[in-house]
């Protein structure tokens, strides 16, 4: 439950972008580990 593919890391604390329209998700800004 709650585990699904593909799974990815994400950053906090970056600027990203939902578009329900497209389904897409971007990270819009560079992000230093």
């Amino acid at each position: 439950f709650g585990h699904t593919e593909p799974k990815i890391c994400l950053p906090y604390g970056v600027l990203a972008e939902i578009n329900c329209e497209n389904k897409t998700f971007a990270i819009i800004e560079g992000a230093v580990i």
